[in-house]
């Protein structure tokens, strides 16, 4: 670097530290004035602009690329930028006296560094007019100092304003009335957080209460068993009472529908028979449960003279045993102790023994219908022999004898088919 452009940075120097010099005799009692976020972005730039500026002419890197060299070639985490980061020559005089000032400066902002954490500058109390000259009235000199420590705590300490509020009330920086609305906006937004959920879990429950709920939804079997119903009460007065007595059947199906099918098909039964449905199943209940009573005598009454039945009696016991199945258990139970006191044996087997004798009529009747044929074509035989009795070996009296017990047995066979017939039928 020749000799005119040193005498050149000397003089550029010099004019910073009597700009200095001027700023802090007239502004002393305001030099620790807070900066704005966009005060202190715009003084960085231009104390980078013009660091930049002088180490372009001494030939060195700029601060940044410098700063990302340093961090490269160490492998250190540098996170704030700092006057230090600036290298200069030893021997240089030039700058000498302006890092010997910011030395001196770091040191006096170590010192004010608690109390100025503890002391909180209203920016709304100052007049605009005054803010407005203090921000006016800053020098390129002003601007690099403020930028250096005082600035760098100052936007740490607006940091932990935005991100921790504990903190921030540690340090003096909130006053009551903003530690007030911060706990007001901190109630507010919890508050309307509850209303939004509360609102959105109300307007699911209804959603699916009015449109997904399977309570009002018609589904295809409960449309099924409403047109059945519909019929029912169409052919009631053409129905017979077995027929009727099936209706009971649905009462089950009927309970599945919905309050408006319920309504709907007691009306129309009301209309078409003249009571409702509801009231039908009732006189249904009462007359089958009379019904099944009765059978429960009948069914007691022929238990009760199994012994003086004939065979052809004791097979009815076939007839009777749908009535058993309709009974309740409890009927059942007294069934079959009946039986088993009488017969010794319950109701159930007595049936397996006549279902037995009855499957062995249809074997008898063909067995007696095959010996009938027999004697028959015998008979036909004998007739033949009467034109020469003596040719075939009989006399004429031993050949009418053997006529006669042939159509005798013939006779026999005839009436034990009709009796096994008759066993037969009564099983059906």
């Amino acid at each position: 670097m020749d000799k005119d452009t040193k005498n050149e940075i000397d003089d550029y120097t010099k004019a910073l530290l009597d700009s200095q010099k001027e700023s802090h005799s007239s502004t002393k009692e305001e030099k620790d004035l807070p900066l704005s976020p966009e005060e202190k972005m715009a003084a960085e730039g231009r104390l980078e602009n013009a660091l930049d500026q002088l180490r372009k002419q001494r030939g060195q890197k700029p601060i940044r690329q410098e700063e990302k060299d340093y961090r490269k070639k160490h492998s250190l985490d540098i996170p704030d930028f700092t006057t230090r980061s600036i290298q200069y020559d030893s021997d240089d005089d030039s700058l000498k006296s302006i890092q010997k000032e910011l030395d001196q400066k770091q040191n006096r902002d170590r010192h004010t560094i608690t109390r100025t954490r503890l002391i909180r500058v209203d920016e709304k109390d100052r007049p605009l007019s005054r803010q407005r000259k203090n921000t006016h009235d800053l020098s390129l000199t002003d601007t690099l100092i403020r930028t250096t420590q005082t600035g760098r705590i100052k936007l740490e300490r607006l940091q932990r304003t935005l991100t921790d509020p504990d903190d921030v009330e540690t340090h003096g920086v909130l006053t009551e009335s903003e530690k007030r609305r911060f706990r007001f906006k901190t109630r507010l937004i919890s508050i309307l957080v509850c209303v939004c959920v509360l609102a959105l879990l109300l307007t699911g429950y209804a959603y699916k209460t009015l449109v997904y709920d399977p309570a009002h939804t018609i589904t295809p079997s409960m449309q099924e068993t409403y047109n059945k119903l519909q019929e029912y009460a169409d052919e009631w007065d053409m129905s017979s009472d077995t027929e009727k007595s099936e209706l009971l059947g649905y009462k089950t199906k009927y309970n599945r529908l919905l309050d408006s099918q319920k309504q709907d098909i007691n009306a129309y039964f009301k209309e078409q028979t003249g009571s409702k449905l509801t009231k039908i199943f009732k006189e249904l209940k009462v007359k089958n449960q009379q019904s099944k009573q009765e059978a429960l005598t009948r069914l007691q009454d022929y238990i009760s003279n199994w012994l003086s039945y004939t065979d052809q009696e004791k097979e009815m016991i076939l007839n009777y045993v749908d009535v058993y199945q309709s009974l309740s258990d409890a009927d059942k139970q007294t069934i079959d102790n009946l039986a088993t006191e009488i017969t010794g044996t319950n109701f159930s087997d007595l049936v397996d023994q006549e279902q037995a004798l009855a499957n062995s009529y249809e074997d008898e009747i063909a067995d007696l219908k095959a010996q009938l044929k027999t004697y028959k074509e015998y008979g036909e035989s004998l007739l033949s022999y009467q034109s020469d009795p003596e040719s075939y070996g009989f006399t004429e009296e031993e050949l009418q004898k053997e006529i006669d017990s042939n159509n005798d047995m013939i006779s026999s066979i005839k009436q034990s088919i009709k009796d096994y017939q008759a066993k037969e039928d009564a099983k059906n």
